[in-house]
């Protein structure tokens, strides 16, 4: 008998690499279900977030819209009247050489008071209003109103512009020492100056004063407390005028041919 070699079967062991058509082929395996849902859920999460990021940036600008518009106070500015230039003209003149020219210093305050919101006075308590407030502040409208009051004079002239000291005449000094509002009763407004005049080269204070006027009020309202207001600054540019012509300008050196009023 012929020796026949019997081959072992070969067998694939479970490491062993398979000649199959589809061994190199990449295998996909399937997630489960709550896997695959939780991987898209900070997606969601991000969108709702955004969508609440703008909900409230329209929320806030409405506000702002309402607080800016009809639901904050309003501004409420009170006409004074400072008087004006037209005046009646006086029969009597005096050449321009000879009259008394007086420059005014820029009329001052405290600083508390150098503002354009109506200050409400109750006792020794001053409270600026959010709602009323005149169109310039009280250092302001005197200057105006002194001006206009003594405007074609026709012995002096004041002017707040400035002018060559060797042309000058005196110095005029306005402090505001008040301008309010009382709002217990009875209810005013209530004005104050201090004015003094100097020699040209403000070497000598030549006389002063202190003027303080009330107008009463029926009641806290815009246009009584406006129309008030320009009697108290008539009665201080006015007595002021009157202050330096039958006083103050009668102490100053005067060119020769100088006409008193």
């Amino acid at each position: 008998m012929k020796n026949q070699t019997i081959q072992p079967e070969q067998t694939n062991s479970p490491g062993a690499e398979t000649n199959t058509p589809c061994a190199n082929a990449h295998t996909i395996h399937a997630e489960p279900a709550h896997l695959a849902t939780s991987h898209m859920r900070p997606t969601a999460s991000f969108s709702a977030g955004k969508a609440t990021a703008v909900l409230c940036m329209l929320l806030l600008c409405i506000s702002l819209f309402a607080c800016g518009g009809r639901g904050g106070p309003r501004e409420k500015l009170l006409r004074v009247d400072t008087g004006s230039i037209f005046r009646p003209q006086s029969e009597t003149y005096c050449a321009d050489n000879t009259m008394l020219h007086l420059r005014l210093y820029e009329v001052g305050t405290l600083a508390g008071l150098n503002r354009t919101a109506v200050l409400i006075a109750k006792g020794n308590v001053l409270t600026p209003s959010t709602t009323w407030h005149w169109e310039g502040t009280p250092p302001t409208l005197f200057t105006q109103a002194l001006e206009n009051e003594t405007a074609n004079n026709p012995y002096y002239d004041i002017s707040a512009h400035p002018r060559s000291r060797n042309d000058l005449s005196g110095i005029l000094r306005v402090s505001i020492t008040a301008f309010e509002v009382v709002a217990e009763a009875p209810y005013k407004v209530r004005g104050g100056a201090r004015i003094e005049l100097w020699t040209a080269d403000e070497t000598s204070r030549i006389d002063m004063t202190a003027l303080t006027f009330e107008e009463p009020i029926e009641r806290m309202e815009g246009d009584l407390i406006a129309k008030a207001a320009s009697q108290v600054l008539s009665k201080l540019s006015g007595q002021t005028r009157a202050w330096l012509e039958t006083s103050a300008l009668r102490a100053l050196p005067k060119p020769e041919g100088w006409v008193a009023p």
